[in-house]
């Protein structure tokens, strides 16, 4: 099978110490790619009003069944349209503080291979940490 993942500007965007942006290829590359679409809003980009989704609208809902079922409906939605590299398996949230974890578990078809990313949200703030 052909490598799927390829080989792109590293995320986050940082110069490298030769001066040009930071590159990364394989699963460095599609855990940026997917931290990336968990992280952009919904109709944030202009020449991409689909790209993203509604994570962080979602952030200020009471933690709940209903906030969980639309969560990993976001990313299960999210990453069908925009990364076919990747399915996605589950989606789960945990919350400590003013602290959100959303843990999401993709299936690499690349490397045929199951895998998990973090994504960490900051409810004091509204910011992702990364």
């Amino acid at each position: 099978m052909a490598n799927l993942i390829g080989k792109g500007p590293a995320f986050p965007f940082k110069r490298g110490d030769d001066g040009n942006w930071k590159m990364a290829e394989g699963e460095e590359l599609l855990k940026g790619a997917l931290i990336q679409l968990a992280r952009t809003d919904l109709s944030e980009r202009p020449m991409f009003k689909n790209f993203g989704t509604i994570i962080k609208r979602l952030l200020f809902m009471t933690t709940g069944e209903n906030q969980k079922t639309l969560a990993k409906s976001e990313i299960q939605e999210a990453y069908w349209k925009w990364e076919r590299r990747v399915t996605v398996t589950n989606v789960s949230m945990e919350s400590k503080d003013t602290h959100l974890h959303l843990t999401i578990s993709y299936y690499n078809k690349d490397i045929n291979d199951e895998r998990n990313i973090v994504v960490p949200y900051n409810l004091g703030t509204g910011e992702i940490d990364i």
